[in-house]
């Protein structure tokens, strides 16, 4: 997991934006960042949180830092259910099948 987080609260417990982080270490593509808008590099992830969003001091932390969700993720059933709620609607696809699966063209 990755996050959207502006720069004067880096080092708060806080962020603005969850994203889903999607990478392929083997092949060295491009790491992929999946949220309700769709899938997106993490250029234009940053772009549309910078301008459309607003947020001009926007950082993409990615890996996320783990204490950024002890309070708004308390419940770990809320965790397990979000995970189940993916692999069921994406399974778990093969890098080659991703980008297919979600949405985006070669």
């Amino acid at each position: 997991m990755a996050v959207i987080v502006r720069r004067e609260l880096l080092k708060e417990q806080a962020f603005d934006h969850v994203v889903l982080s999607l990478s392929n270490l083997q092949h060295g593509a491009e790491t992929l960042y999946l949220d309700a808008d769709g899938v997106a590099t993490a250029h234009s992830l940053l772009k549309c949180w910078r301008t459309r969003e607003r947020l001009p001091s926007a950082i993409l932390e990615d890996p996320a830092n783990h204490s950024r969700f002890l309070a708004p993720l308390w419940k770990e059933s809320w965790s397990a259910w979000l995970a189940g709620q993916l692999e069921g609607k994406f399974g778990k696809p093969q890098w080659p099948e991703l980008s297919a699966l979600l949405g985006r063209r070669p």
